[in-house]
């Protein structure tokens, strides 16, 4: 599953692993612009850098509204949760994703992910977020 690693290397900024399980292709779009494999990659280092300097702490949580696939691939569709640190108070930023995952060589990878804090002009809340279920890894 790619959910569990991308979530872990997410928390730990662990970008090596991050970086990892996405494809060397990967499309990822924000409100902010879009940047393809290399770009992506090593847009994330500089982050991850700049995040561990600020000691910077954080959790993203998942859960899917849809998710549709065949052996190679998979379109998903869901909300995600980042707990964070910010001047010693803990907070939460919500938003909603559309990912498509392949798999290359028999592990799953992030080839194109989507994601937005607002739905039609509406920021996505803790009222979207508890809607689901979120994952549980073991």
């Amino acid at each position: 599953m790619v959910w569990k690693p991308f979530c872990e290397s997410y928390a730990a900024l662990d970008v090596k692993n991050y970086n990892a399980v996405h494809t060397d292709d990967v499309i990822r779009a924000t409100p902010w612009g879009i940047r393809v494999g290399d770009e992506f990659k090593n847009h994330n280092i500089e982050r991850f850098k700049a995040n561990k300097e600020k000691g910077i702490n954080r959790t993203i949580e998942l859960w899917f509204e849809h998710r549709i696939s065949t052996p190679l691939v998979s379109y998903e569709v869901g909300y995600y949760k980042v707990t964070y640190q910010d001047d010693g108070k803990t907070k939460n930023s919500f938003g909603r994703f559309h990912c498509v995952i392949k798999k290359e060589n028999g592990i799953w990878k992030i080839a194109q992910d989507w994601d937005t804090n607002k739905i039609n002009g509406v920021e996505v809340t803790e009222k979207d977020w508890s809607k689901g279920t979120p994952l549980v890894f073991e």
